[in-house]
């Protein structure tokens, strides 16, 4: 999808070690960087409600996160997950998982997120599929 890089927006914040942000219209896409599966929070770092705040952007429609950096998610990022994908399904959109490795996977069919959350091989994937949503 050509059409969605061109004038991408990235937003950077402290989580920059282990998140960058980036806007492509009413798509944001969350690149996961290698810190965070060595990242354990207690709680949510100060700067994740920057983030939950761009999710509550009514013109963002949907979610790419993207794995391709990291092997595993730890259960505090899944939580950050789900709850961002909760603000985003009352309004409907969707989120879409990219470069998941075997082990997240598992992680997410044995949570059964995969109910909710569909896993694309690439991020071209990832964004075709949600670009293609109302």
């Amino acid at each position: 999808c050509p059409a969605l890089s061109s004038g991408a927006e990235v937003i950077r914040m402290d989580l920059a070690r282990v998140l960058e942000v980036e806007r492509l219209g009413e798509i944001v896409v969350f690149n996961l960087r290698r810190g965070l599966q060595d990242a354990e929070f207690d709680q949510p770092p100060p700067d994740a409600r920057e983030v939950l705040d761009l999710v509550r952007d009514t013109e963002i429609k949907h979610i790419v996160v993207d794995c391709h950096d990291v092997d595993f998610l730890r259960s505090t990022a899944l939580g950050f997950f789900v709850t961002v994908w909760k603000r985003l399904d009352e309004r409907k959109g969707r989120m879409v998982f990219c470069g998941v490795s075997a082990k997240t996977q598992q992680i997410i069919r044995a949570t059964r997120l995969d109910r909710f959350w569909k896993i694309c091989g690439s991020r071209a994937e990832a964004l075709a599929e949600v670009a293609n949503q109302p």
